[in-house]
């Protein structure tokens, strides 16, 4: 039997639509309201845009950019610092857009603008490889804007806009290099603070990148080995023998610390993407210069030497010590090439035994102070601490 239609559902179905019409109505017409003030003092196109946002015809920028950064990437979940990274690229990008009064708005970015962009970090003195970052970064997000429909199918402004990465056979530039036997001497040698001093005979001695040293705490120095948590990729992540001219030093910097406490408490604390470097880099970077061991070109804005020389030179003793390839890049954390199938799939690591000969295999040139008993020179107080 079908049941008769109640007038009284009927009535109020029309008063609720009668309703919901009349808020939409007033919504629109405080919208269009407010358009028009923006209109009068700040010009039609941001009235444009600000319309456009309010009717749902256009993205703003960062509307969606937490969603983004918390679903895995192309290489699986993102770390915090990234994530931190990459959120101040865009809230960056969007300021920019604020400046130059565009709409800071996903539909407004053509390729003309991120160009500009583009331009104007590389105006602002930025390097070729930090403008990839950015420009990547921000792909990455349009990608993802595309992948979900809320861009449209190749509307991704940014491949291309970064300077492009020149390899090093066509680069007319000279590289980056290790450090002289005599910078070696003058730099360890020198009259450096005992931090500055340890620091540098831990790089020396084992290849490991700055910050790598930094994040390393006394639990993390027990032991024959390093235990490295890697700051760059996967095979960053390794053990590295302790050099026999590290032992006084790890010996005097673990005494009486608790597991969880910095080996280098002198650096300070994390920034807000969880690296501790900065303040060392900084002090090694006046220390340096102050002993004469600088090669700057023009045009450059990096010396030729600089604390990655440490490890650089590492590599090179170790391999004219005559250490396999190999063996050197499990040490220093670089990955097996892939192309190499059995190395690079099915290689389960060497032994023990041969990293450790690889890192003795290693020796600095002579120096009149003990690496187990730097100088008595006070440390100066963190830079920006």
């Amino acid at each position: 039997m079908t049941k008769e239609p109640n007038p009284a559902d009927a009535r109020s179905w029309l008063v609720t639509l009668t309703a919901e019409q009349e808020a939409e109505e007033a919504l629109s017409t405080a919208v269009i309201t407010r358009a028009e003030d923006i209109e009068a003092t700040e010009g039609a196109s941001r009235a444009s845009a600000f319309a456009d946002m309010a009717f749902g015809r256009s993205t703003p920028l960062v509307h969606h950019a937490e969603t983004w950064l918390a679903e895995p990437g192309r290489k699986g979940r993102r770390h915090e610092r990234t994530k931190a990274e990459y959120r101040a690229i865009v809230a960056a990008f969007g300021d920019w857009l604020a400046k130059q009064r565009h709409p800071v708005t996903v539909e407004a970015v053509s390729r003309q603008v991120a160009g500009a962009y583009a331009s104007a970090l590389l105006a602002a003195g930025l390097s070729d490889a930090r403008i990839r970052d950015v420009c990547s970064a921000l792909s990455g997000y349009w990608r993802w804007l595309e992948y979900r429909g809320i861009a449209k199918e190749g509307a991704n402004p940014w491949p291309r806009q970064a300077p492009r990465k020149v390899a090093q056979e066509d680069s007319l530039d000279e590289p980056e290099r290790a450090f002289t036997p005599e910078e070696m001497r003058k730099l360890l040698g020198g009259p450096a603070d005992a931090a500055l001093s340890d620091l540098m005979h831990i790089a020396a001695l084992t290849g490991m990148r700055v910050e790598e040293i930094c994040q390393l705490t006394a639990a993390r120095c027990t032991g024959p080995a390093f235990d490295v948590p890697g700051t760059k990729t996967a095979a960053a992540i390794r053990r590295v023998p302790v050099h026999p001219d590290l032992r006084a030093i790890i010996a005097r910097r673990t005494k009486d610390k608790a597991g969880p406490e910095w080996l280098f408490p002198e650096w300070g604390d994390p920034n807000r993407f969880g690296k501790r470097s900065a303040n060392a880099i900084a002090r090694f970077n006046r220390y340096r210069q102050e002993q004469g061991v600088h090669e700057a070109r023009e045009g450059r804005r990096r010396s030729l030497v600089n604390f990655h020389s440490f490890r650089r030179w590492f590599i090179t003793e170790a391999l004219r010590a005559g250490q396999p390839e190999r063996v050197v890049k499990q040490v220093v954390g670089h990955k097996l090439p892939k192309a190499d199938v059995t190395v690079g799939v099915y290689f389960a690591g060497d032994t023990a035994a041969a990293l450790t000969a690889c890192v003795e295999a290693v020796k600095l040139p002579p120096l009149e102070d003990s690496p187990g008993a730097p100088t008595d020179s006070p440390a100066p107080p963190p830079v920006g601490q």
